[in-house]
């Protein structure tokens, strides 16, 4: 090993340090898919100095990721090549946890070697997989047969290849180390261009991976580590979050009692892109499309006891089944199905659907109060 590496392997160290007690991410469910392969047109990322990552995100820790994979995936995403495309860490994070769930279950060294390996499904034709015949002699997945996606970051051999990259400064490119796969990956995922707009992401991430599920997924995952580093977390009272941010209800109070058109529920007339928020831990029971009444939207079965609906969103950031946190970003804000104009339609009712009135819970979340006796009177017009 070189000073240098020694310079960076103490840094790695000590960012494992700093977000080791952090508590992980509930893993999304696998979609097993198959990783494209990019023969041409790369941007070529160039290796990263040793020992001048710069520090991870101060929030990022509550993100659960083990150390060595966060700096990595800091690292990978602070060279100018990478600014110039607009990855972001929270882009190969989210690819990561999708793949890998993060190296769950697995050890990482902070050299950033993760055993035992992550190894694939051999890609060998049967339903729904394409057929790859091996491509390395089995040195990365050992199959010589077959090839497998490999690594945290699941690159199959032939991709691996084209975007190699010694990560971590120790004169080895490994998609078995997640320093090597970071880079690999934030120069596959750059070779598409620009990714710092929702189109370019989305256009990245099927060059990654040609599905547009696996796609929203990973979208959905990127939305909530964005949240943890960029938009701090909105009020919580106890076990309770307000579903949009305290600020807008700092400057319009009146919002907390608007009453609403037709039913108990209140509609807060926020701009479209507006990030809503989980008011309560839960589970996603139901998640409704664009051409319904409701527009973009879902429902989360709190674990008090309440239904939580949201209605009319621009985007939809969690999947039916997915446990949520209170305050954890669920969608944004927008005017799709039965709207006349942006707006969050927030609603709570029983599990048997009997409504009422969310105002009172909206005013004693705001003022850090108990909650109050549910009504279905005084919040319609």
């Amino acid at each position: 090993m070189t000073e240098g590496s020694a310079a960076a392997r103490a840094a790695r160290s000590a960012a494992a340090r700093a977000v080791s007690e952090a508590t992980g991410w509930r893993t999304a469910r696998r979609v097993v898919l198959v990783v494209a392969v990019l023969l041409g047109g790369l941007v070529m990322v160039p290796l990263f100095a040793v020992g001048s990552s710069p520090a991870a995100p101060a929030t990022a820790a509550s993100a659960g990721l083990p150390g060595p994979f966060l700096e990595a995936f800091v690292m990978a995403t602070a060279g100018d090549d990478d600014a110039a495309c607009g990855l972001r860490w929270s882009v190969l994070a989210a690819v990561g946890q999708v793949e890998s769930g993060n190296g769950a279950g697995r050890s990482v060294s902070p050299d950033g070697s993760v055993t035992p390996p992550v190894v694939g499904p051999p890609l060998d034709g049967s339903p729904g997989v394409q057929a790859v015949h091996d491509t390395d002699g089995g040195a990365w997945d050992g199959d010589a047969v077959w090839d497998h996606a490999v690594g945290p970051l699941q690159l199959i051999p032939s991709t691996w290849r084209v975007v190699a990259r010694d990560g971590n400064g120790d004169g080895l490119a490994d998609p078995h180390n997640v320093y090597d796969a970071a880079a690999a990956a934030a120069a596959l995922l750059c070779s598409s261009g620009d990714v710092s707009t929702p189109d370019g992401l989305h256009r990245a991430l099927l060059a990654y991976n040609h599905s547009d599920a696996y796609a929203a997924v990973v979208e959905a995952w990127v939305a909530r580590f964005d949240f943890t580093a960029d938009e701090g977390r909105p009020l919580v009272a106890g076990a309770h979050a307000l579903p949009i941010d305290r600020a807008w209800f700092d400057r319009e109070p009146s919002w907390l009692s608007l009453p609403h058109h037709d039913y108990p529920a209140a509609d807060l007339p926020v701009p479209v892109g507006t990030p809503v928020y989980a008011a309560a831990p839960g589970r996603v029971v139901g998640v409704s499309q664009a051409d319904s009444r409701c527009g973009l939207g879902l429902v989360v079965a709190g674990a008090d006891g309440w239904d939580y609906v949201y209605c009319h969103a621009s985007q939809v950031l969690a999947v039916p089944g997915e446990e949520v946190a209170a305050g954890q970003l669920v969608g944004r804000s927008g005017s799709t199905g039965h709207s006349t104009g942006p707006h969050l339609h927030f609603g709570m009712q029983t599990p048997s659907g009997e409504r009422v009135c969310p105002q009172p819970f909206l005013r004693a979340w705001y003022g850090g109060g108990q909650p109050p006796q549910p009504t279905s009177e005084g919040c319609t017009t």
